[in-house]
């Protein structure tokens, strides 16, 4: 009898959820459901969602990936051996005992949910960093303002009735989807925790396994550690919750009771999980430390594992365990990367008449964008179009490897003009300078696994949302001289999660098991060698670009 395992991505738009083959990994594509999610945006650097919402959008959509195949096998639900989840590194409070818990400034009920983009806690995330605290090493050195201390900070400094409600807790978002469908309030994730809450679970060094007390105290945060409002079992991905479904949860999802629930994950990590273990075309063996796989979506996570505890500045990690058990993680990223193609493709005065060609033809304006940028290239190179048109991507910050959260974009380039090439250009040249903002993250990594002796990153394994557009997945292995490998499934997250569930049901005996049977590849891109040095000019413009914003911001200081 087949076997299957439900896999829950929940991103920042959006959840999804499909049924997932156990013995290889293949999505049943008839189950891939789909439901919106709602952000409250109403101030610059606030992003609030609601639990409710995400949780009933959770439910729609296992329901409805269920009851498709059921058409087909009637026997589907006594096939599934688990189901895993993974999210966004939001922050979400909860009243235990059923109260609202807004962490709005406007007290708006509904939203109890700080999505990770929110940038409201700048100026706590400074107030960390000048303290300097050892925890630091383990996140780059700088924290940042997406991680979930500053915004509990922000939350003591500005909602003190909230942080000091002895029946709210804070959950990541991933593991509240696990506390939901297991009523396990106590249990956390160890890749939540570990990378975005400072959790330690270090084994190899000779620290305190965990909550880190002189470091909470610091901040003046030790209520929510004295009262066990963070989580107590922190355990590892993959392992079984509880008694898995509650009959509540488990009528909601149309699934049977106890159908084992998995310890969850980060969206970006279960993307790593489902495609990093892949066997390579012509490449012998599976070795994932040369590996970097890149998330692309809303924002961008470049994931690269070592067997070494490697240090790099403005780069998260490293992070034991927290993706693949028992090697180090290191965690880069970029603010805003589909979020800032569709900023600067919406704003531009041409796009309303783009719009209506995409409804007209059924074809995304990315595509329509690709397809007059093939046009006006004639028979050179695409890459060329940009040669006087550059961009710095800092619209929302940088993440990595600069860790600068309140730096700004800039265009430089610009014409009166309102045209469709002018738009096509402008998304090429965004589109590059996403790409050199890959491959300065990848130096930064490669240079501090050279001083310790580690192996290199060589290649590039690219999942998520922005790997389905050809141009910007073969912008990337031109900008890094890198070949690019997108996996079969294209849903990574997806199958990454499902992989926690068929461990959390006895499929396989660890991750790295199910890794290897469940990962595959599709696509292959590799690189052209003919403008090299056109990149390379262009790279350098876009450091020089960041020296040059942060002059003038010095000059008006």
């Amino acid at each position: 009898m087949p076997r299957y395992t439900v896999g829950v991505d929940v991103g920042s738009g959006s959840v999804r959820a499909a049924i997932v083959n156990v013995e290889n990994g293949e999505i049943l594509n008839e189950s891939i459901s789909t439901n919106e999610i709602k952000t409250w945006h109403d101030r610059t650097d606030f992003y609030e969602q609601s639990s409710r919402n995400i949780w009933e959008c959770t439910c729609n959509v296992v329901k409805a990936a269920v009851q498709k195949v059921q058409k087909k096998n009637s026997n589907i639900q006594d096939e599934i051996v688990g189901i895993g989840f993974d999210a966004t590194c939001s922050l979400v409070a909860v009243d235990l005992t059923g109260g609202t818990a807004s962490i709005s400034p406007d007290g708006r009920p509904e939203t109890d949910i700080i999505l990770w983009a929110d940038h409201r806690a700048n100026s706590q995330a400074e107030h960390i960093n000048s303290l300097n605290h050892d925890v630091l090493q383990y996140v780059g050195g700088i924290i940042s303002p997406e991680m979930e201390t500053p915004k509990l900070l922000w939350i003591k400094q500005n909602l003190p009735d909230l942080y000091n409600n002895s029946n709210i807790h804070f959950f990541d978002l991933a593991d509240y989807l696990v506390y939901k469908s297991t009523g396990q309030h106590d249990v956390r994730s160890e890749c939540t925790t570990i990378c975005k809450w400072t959790y330690s679970s270090n084994a190899v060094r000779d620290q305190t396994n965990g909550w880190d007390s002189t470091y909470f105290s610091s901040l003046g945060l030790d209520l929510l550690l004295s009262q066990n409002r963070i989580g107590t079992r922190i355990l590892p991905m993959g392992q079984p919750v509880g008694n898995g479904l509650t009959k509540q949860s488990a009528d909601a999802f149309n699934l049977r009771v106890n159908t084992p629930v998995a310890v969850s994950a980060i969206d970006a990590h279960a993307g790593g999980i489902g495609s990093v273990g892949a066997s390579l075309p012509n490449v012998h063996g599976i070795n994932v430390q040369d590996r970097i796989v890149i998330i692309a979506g809303t924002s961008s996570c470049h994931m690269a594992v070592s067997n070494a505890e490697v240090f790099v500045r403005g780069v998260w990690g490293p992070f034991y365990s927290a993706m693949i058990p028992g090697m180090w993680l290191s965690e880069g990223g970029q603010s805003a990367v589909g979020k800032l193609m569709d900023h600067v493709v919406q704003s531009h005065v041409y796009y309303p008449r783009l719009l209506e060609v995409s409804k007209n033809q059924n074809k995304h304006v990315f595509q329509l964008l690709n397809e007059k940028l093939d046009e006006m290239r004639g028979g050179g190179d695409v890459s060329l179009l940009s040669k006087s048109l550059h961009v710095l991507p800092y619209f929302h910050g940088n993440r990595s490897p600069l860790a600068n959260p309140s730096c700004r974009g800039v265009i430089s380039g610009l014409t009166i003009s309102h045209s469709i090439e002018d738009l096509a250009l402008l998304y090429l040249a965004t589109i590059q300078a996403i790409s050199y903002g890959t491959r300065h993250i990848i130096e930064s990594i490669n240079e501090a696994r050279e001083k310790v002796g580690a192996e290199k990153v060589s290649r590039i394994i690219m999942c998520g949302g922005l790997s389905k557009n050809k141009l910007f997945v073969k912008m990337h292995s031109d900008v890094t001289q890198s070949t690019v490998y997108v996996p079969k499934e294209s849903e990574a997250m997806i199958v990454g999660s499902a992989i926690l569930g068929a461990v959390a049901g006895g499929a396989y005996q660890s991750v790295s098991e199910a890794m290897s049977k469940m990962n595959s590849v599709g696509d292959v891109v590799t690189p052209s060698d003919e403008n090299i040095d056109y990149h390379r000019k262009k790279y350098l413009i876009y450091r020089e670009m960041y020296e040059d914003h942060i002059k003038y911001e010095r000059m008006m200081k």
